[in-house]
Order: C-alpha cells, then sequence, then structure tokens
C-alpha cells in the first residue's frame, strides 16, 4: 500500500510536469513558426508591392526617391504568370540555388494548391491577382525552419535532462511525503496486532467459563449465545492478525509450484451441498492442469473468500457460477452470483477493511466486512488484479487474474 501511494505520488508529479514540458516545447515551436511566416509574408508584400509599382515610374522618378530597403531578397523569387498560371516572365530570382525548371515546377504546386499564400517544399509564397494574370513571390525559408528545429531539439535536451533531475527530486520528497503517512499506518497495524492478541486472553477465559457452566448446570440459549458471539470475535480478529502478518514488509510468500486446478477442485466441491441446502444453482468449471507457484494455504483462502462472498450475497434460487481457466500466461478466475449486485459507489470501497453497504440485505448477512480486503492483501503479494463488474441490480462478477 506504502509502495502503491508512493509510486501514484511520483507518477502524478512527473506527469504533470512532462504535460507542461510538452505545452511550453509545442507553445515555443509554434510560436517560431508563425512569427517566421508572418515576417517573410511581409517582405514578399513588399516585393510584389514594389513590382506593381515599377511599371508606372519613369527614370527621373527614381532620382531622389527613397526606395524602401528590403531584407531577405536573396532568398526571394519573384515571377509574372498568366492566367493559367503559366510562367510568362522571372523578374527577379534572388536565390540562385534554384534552375529555372525548379522554379518551372515549384509555380505549378504553388498555383494547384489553389491558395494565395501557404508554405511549399519550405517556401513561403504569396500569390496576388493582377489584370494580367497574377504575381508569384516566394522566399526559401529552410535556415529559419532548421534554426526553429534546432531550437526546439536544445530545449528538448534540456528540458530531459531537467526532468531527470525533478525526478531525483521528487522520488526524494516522495519519502518526506509518504513516511508519515507509512508511520501512522505502522502504527495502526501495530495497535490493531496487540489489541487482538490482548482480546484473545479474555475470549479465551470466557469460553472456558462458559463450557464450565454448561457442564454444572446444562447448555441453554444463553450459553448458546455467548459461545456463538465468542466464535464470532475469534474469527474477526485471527482476520485481522492475518491482515497484520500479510502486510508485513518483511514477510514473504514465494511458495512452490503446485496444482491450482486440483485445489480449486478442492474447495468447489462442497460448496454442492451448500447449493443444495439454500436452493441454489451452483455451476463450475475448472481447466484441468493449471499450475501457480505459491503458497497455497493462501491462494485456497483467496478462492473461499469470493466463493464464500458469492453464496452469501445470491438471492434464494439464484445462480452462482466459477469459472477457472488459463488466459494467456495467467491464471483467471471468474466468480459470478445474481442478486441485488454491486453499486457503483461501492465497487471503489467494497475492498476496504469493514467496508459493508448500507441496505438491509448486507446487514443481514453474516460478516465483518474483512474477508475481500484479506483476498486484495493475497492478490497483492502475487500481483494479481481483480476487476469487479455489476448492473447494481441483478448481478456480480469478479474476474481475477494471477
Amino acid at each position: 500500500m506504502i509502495k502503491r501511494l508512493r509510486y501514484q505520488f511520483i507518477l502524478i508529479s512527473m506527469s504533470s510536469v512532462g504535460v507542461i514540458f510538452c505545452f511550453m516545447l509545442f507553445a515555443i515551436n509554434i510560436s517560431m513558426t508563425v512569427s517566421m511566416r508572418k515576417d517573410a509574408v511581409f517582405t514578399l508584400q513588399r516585393v510584389i508591392e514594389n513590382q506593381e509599382q515599377e511599371p508606372s515610374l519613369k527614370k527621373g522618378d527614381i532620382i531622389g526617391k527613397k526606395v524602401p530597403r528590403i531584407s531577405n531578397l536573396k532568398r526571394t523569387t519573384v515571377a509574372k504568370l498568366n492566367n493559367d498560371g503559366q510562367i510568362t516572365a522571372i523578374i527577379d530570382n534572388g536565390n540562385k540555388n534554384l534552375s529555372r525548371d525548379e522554379i518551372q515546377q515549384l509555380t505549378e504546386e504553388i498555383y494547384k494548391t489553389g491558395k494565395e499564400n501557404g508554405m511549399v517544399q519550405e517556401n513561403q509564397f504569396l500569390l496576388h491577382k493582377t489584370s494580367y494574370g497574377y504575381i508569384l513571390a516566394f522566399m526559401d525559408c529552410s535556415h529559419e525552419l532548421e534554426n526553429t528545429r534546432r531550437l526546439v531539439n536544445i530545449c528538448l535536451v534540456i528540458g530531459i535532462l531537467a526532468v531527470g533531475i525533478l525526478m531525483v527530486t521528487v522520488i526524494f520528497l516522495s519519502n518526506l511525503v509518504v513516511n508519515p503517512i507509512e508511520e501512522g499506518f505502522q502504527r495502526q497495524k501495530q495497535f490493531v496486532a496487540d489489541a487482538s492478541h490482548e482480546l484473545k486472553t479474555p475470549l479465551t477465559v470466557i469460553s472456558a467459563n462458559v463450557s464450565v457452566l454448561e457442564d454444572m448446570y446444562g447448555e441453554n440459549q444463553w450459553t448458546s449465545y455467548v459461545q456463538t458471539e465468542i466464535e464470532r470475535m475469534s474469527r474477526l480478529i485471527n482476520d485481522m492478525l492475518k491482515l497484520v502478518r500479510m502486510e508485513q514488509p518483511a514477510v514473504t510468500y514465494s511458495g512452490e509450484s503446485f496444482d491450482f486446478s486440483k485445489m480449486a477442485m478442492e474447495v468447489l466441491l462442497p460448496y454442492e451441498c451448500l447449493a443444495y441446502e439454500q436452493g441454489k444453482q451452483f455451476m463450475y468449471e475448472v481447466e484441468p492442469g493449471l499450475k501457480i507457484n505459491g503458497d497455497r494455504d493462501l491462494l485456497t483462502q483467496m478462492l473461499h473468500i469470493f466463493v464464500d462472498n458469492a453464496f452469501k450475497y445470491s438471492e434464494a434460487g439464484g445462480e452462482v457460477k466459477v469459472t477457472v481457466k488459463k488466459l494467456k500466461k495467467k491464471i483467471s478466475i471468474k466468480v459470478y452470483n445474481t442478486g441485488e449486485g454491486i453499486s457503483e459507489k461501492a465497487r471503489k470501497q467494497i475492498f476496504q477493511r469493514f467496508y459493508r453497504e448500507e441496505d438491509s440485505h448486507n446487514r443481514r448477512t453474516e460478516g465483518y466486512g474483512l474477508g475481500l480486503s484479506i483476498a486484495q492483501t493475497i492478490l497483492d503479494l502475487y500481483h494479481g488484479k481483480v476487476n469487479v463488474m455489476s448492473d447494481g441490480q441483478t448481478y456480480a462478477s469478479f474476474e481475477i487474474q494471477l
């Protein structure tokens, strides 16, 4: 539990940082690309404006006239097109790396887009409609795009290093955050263990005294009630002690390989008599030859808990079905019963200690709400998983994987 809490803290913290970092990287990339294209479009607009003004200017008009300076002309190509998109004249080719054939090919590709401006093959273009056709201006932006990519890569490397350093910090902080919880949890477990041991002695004394009274005066309903309550309290104490022992970090339950199918049959067969007595339909299917490494007693108890739970919460005349089979490399166990089902709220809390739903049926059912908590603890020891499914009204199903 403590390990899971620590992992969740680290996962949530690093996920949040990762999302923020990805957003910042995306924002930087978009911002630089938009800025570069905006500057390129501005340059192309100035180039086209100059080309439109040139035919009306006379030689004498240029003298003394301030002609605005336009940057990036060395990478700008300007051409006149007819209404069909064919080049009639290349006015200026500042990009000496482009041949006429390449200009022709690029022009055709730009014209086919049907757009007035855009990006084609790392060239920002602007297509302007005129009385004789079009003026097309495009600028090579490969240098700016390469700079953008280089900056993003640098940010990515810096970000990965920062995330790595932050992860070490988060791992350290997780210990500081979780340690008080772990200490409290350990104190709680110690209290439960101590209290359970202390309760065992008086229960034993009471049970012995009741037995003496029965020997002296004979058995009656009062002594019978006392013995029943002693047995219930003893089961509760034993269950609490089991939970405490299983949650000790130093305790391991590796076990040896055994026939899980045979064990399952030994668990299920006695329930045929119980089903007959309660008037319930009990069906089971166990795939033979399933092997598993583990503690036989613990896994037997786990299966007992789920099957016993199905019988407790199925109505008279209802159905209980158990299926044990191999699913890929794991053992799959499905325990199904008809009945009132499990509400959505209960499905989230059903494996908590002492949890029981607040309804009349569950209150009439014997137990303290520790069984499923013990089963979950056993599954955690073997990294097993359980999935609860129910419509909340007519059935409940537990699907376990080991």
